[in-house]
């Protein structure tokens, strides 16, 4: 989605929207709000969002449980 092609239909009607990411009430602390980026398909609805902050993303490595 990145690269301006959905990977699910292969259009390329790739929009994207930067905002918070909340999730407050699962009780893990630094998730309060972080910043996201969508990126989402106007053809087929798809949507990925990612974590842009390197050190949220370290803070995920260090403590989430890898699957």
């Amino acid at each position: 989605m990145k690269e301006a092609k959905c990977v699910k239909c292969d259009s390329s009607g790739i929009y994207k929207h930067e905002g918070l990411f909340y999730r407050g009430n699962l009780g893990i602390s630094f998730w309060s709000s972080t910043r996201v980026t969508d990126y989402v398909c106007t053809s087929c609805g798809y949507i990925e969002s990612y974590v842009e902050d390197k050190k949220k993303l370290e803070k995920i490595r260090n403590e989430w449980q890898k699957v």
